[in-house]
């Protein structure tokens, strides 16, 4: 929540408190969080960070709840039949930082190892292997080790099952087997005409829907007869959605509901469509991927995925602070005195400390507390001629 609230200050910190609190609650906000809000006083509305507040207390988000709870959700862990043995460390890793972060490295290194070794349980070579291994190391690096073993051999299982598959795609040009219908070797390679200053030349063919659907029964008869699913489980962006391997299409397609994008102020933007175009900026010229959109606006917005091509690096510095004294200071030798000077930029409440190095050797360096104003008074003496 506290990683939630700074992001989102930093993007919408422009905003008034009204439109980020509309914000908050329309966009970000679902579930038992928005019945919480929705039972919230207008005095725990004031601003972001008194809602995100009140809604912690409401829903019981403290340490010791989140504790208990990712203990709970230890011991249920369990490899899924689809997971990888990295995405199961990586889920043992964040729930143990949750449930068990007083113990020892040892302990949680034994506890993980425990629960690495029981998800693998199904392969007995690879557990006699890893046990092997753990004799000649010390407990601290038992789960390092053991998870370093248990992916390695998970990715080599995947590669090999990987070339398999490959091996029993079958084309639907020519039947035949380890290539798709694009790269057919029936197919007749005919050039490749490009002129960028004609427009392409779309044609649609109108098929026997009678014939294809019959062929397709057939067609989803022999996948069903060889045990292979043409429908997998994905995900794009937040949204959950279905994947249609098909070797026959030429290109991928998305529904409109699907590719759906937002502005900062929850109103949809209408994607008409995507480009890759050259843009040249001060020495460089190069091909960058836009997307083209129905908003009124004469400027375009180079997003970060075109720094790198176009030599863009985002830094802010933070050089040391100019100090200067406020009124012309004369000493004479082994003198002292108590001047006033003003610290520039600006003044945080938990940095008002501020170390003074002189840029002169005959000078004193010290440590003084600025107020808010950047202003502070210190003790100057001159230890030389």
């Amino acid at each position: 929540m506290g990683a939630f609230e700074r992001t989102f200050a930093m993007i919408f910190g422009r905003l008034s408190t009204e439109q980020q609190v509309t914000l908050l609650e329309t966009k970000y906000i679902a579930g038992k969080a928005l019945k919480a809000f929705r039972g919230l006083v207008e005095t725990e509305k004031d601003s972001v960070r008194s809602i995100l507040r009140a809604l912690a207390n409401r829903l019981r988000i403290s340490a010791e709840d989140e504790t208990r709870r990712a203990k709970t959700r230890w011991e249920s862990l369990r490899i899924a039949e689809s997971q990888t043995v990295e995405d199961f460390c990586l889920l043992l890793d964040k729930v143990e930082r949750v449930a068990y972060r007083r113990l020892p490295s040892e302990e949680l290194s034994l506890s993980k190892t425990a629960k690495l070794l029981g998800a693998i349980a199904g392969n007995e070579a690879l557990r006699c292997m890893i046990d092997a291994k753990l004799l000649e190391s010390p407990e601290n690096e038992h789960y390092d080790i053991c998870r370093l073993l248990a992916i390695r051999h998970d990715m080599s299982l995947k590669e090999f099952r990987e070339k398999k598959e490959k091996i029993a795609v079958q084309c639907f040009k020519c039947g035949g087997y380890g290539h798709t219908a694009r790269i057919s070797p029936t197919l007749a390679e005919a050039p490749v005409q490009r002129n960028a200053l004609k427009e392409p030349n779309f044609k649609v063919e109108s098929i026997d829907m009678k014939g294809f659907e019959v062929k397709l029964e057939e067609r989803e008869k022999k996948v069903v007869a060889r045990g292979r699913k043409i429908i997998e489980k994905g995900k794009i962006g937040a949204a959950h959605v279905d994947l249609v391997i098909y070797s026959g299409a030429c290109i991928s397609l998305m529904s409109a509901k699907t590719w759906t994008v937002f502005t900062a102020t929850n109103e949809p933007i209408k994607l008409i469509e995507k480009v890759s175009v050259e843009i040249s900026m001060r020495t460089r010229t190069r091909r960058l991927t836009f997307y083209v959109a129905a908003v009124d606006r004469e400027t375009i917005i180079l997003g970060t995925e075109g720094f790198k091509a176009m030599g863009i690096q985002l830094k802010i510095d933070e050089p040391p602070r100019d100090v200067r004294i406020v009124d012309e200071v004369k000493l004479d030798r082994h003198g002292q005195k108590i001047v006033g000077i003003v610290v520039e930029g600006i003044i945080h409440k938990e940095r008002r400390l501020c170390l003074i190095t002189p840029t002169s050797r005959c000078l004193t360096a010290g440590v003084c507390q600025v107020n808010s104003e950047g202003k502070a008074r210190i003790k100057i003496a001159n230890h030389m001629s």
